[in-house]
């Protein structure tokens, strides 16, 4: 069936039977690209974070579809379809996501551990949110490429070795300036 997408009454028969689609190609048919989009619909056109968030967490854990979890992390570190963010269980499901080779999970769990946080958790970790940065950008993450030659055109001191409530500057590199790195 044709639809003319310049009647209101049509696109709205669209967009319903767009759902229906989704639904039956995720519940019936156990599809994980298809739940996925199911849950960008519920996001996007019906504006149910709460069903949206279902179902990427269960399309991540049950049919470990890489950019699920990406999504359901994002919404853990933003509180969107929960009652508070909660960045243990985001990094969790980047975890979850950059072991099923999904750069940008690996990018957001990379960023976690390079933060400056007083978080429980996930502890700071720069050596291995380094290693994700890298994971990133060689599956063609941009934005990790970016903060990786950053990281090396300025280097990354070892705040560690500084009392905390001093004004010393740490001398020792974690990350020393490496230009030929960050190219």
């Amino acid at each position: 069936m044709s639809y003319n997408l310049k009647s209101e009454s049509e696109v709205k028969e669209y967009i319903n039977n767009l759902g229906i689609e989704y639904r039956f190609g995720c519940y019936s048919e156990k599809k994980p690209e298809v739940c996925h989009l199911l849950a960008d619909f519920l996001e996007s056109i019906k504006k149910d974070y709460e069903k949206a968030a279902k179902v990427y967490k269960n399309n991540c854990d049950e049919y470990k579809y890489g950019k699920s979890c990406l999504k359901y992390g994002t919404y853990s570190l933003l509180g969107r379809g929960s009652k508070k963010s909660d960045f243990k269980v985001a990094y969790d499901y980047f975890e979850k996501g950059c072991n099923l080779e999904e750069p940008d999970s690996c990018l957001n769990q990379g960023l976690l551990l390079i933060t400056k946080n007083d978080r429980p958790e996930p502890k700071q970790d720069i050596a291995k949110g380094m290693e994700l940065l890298e994971k990133a950008c060689s599956g063609k993450n941009a934005n990790a490429c970016y903060y990786l030659s950053g990281m090396y055109i300025v280097g990354v001191k070892n705040e560690a070795l500084v009392e905390p409530n001093t004004k010393v500057k740490p001398d020792e590199f974690l990350i020393h300036k490496n230009m030929k790195k960050s190219f």
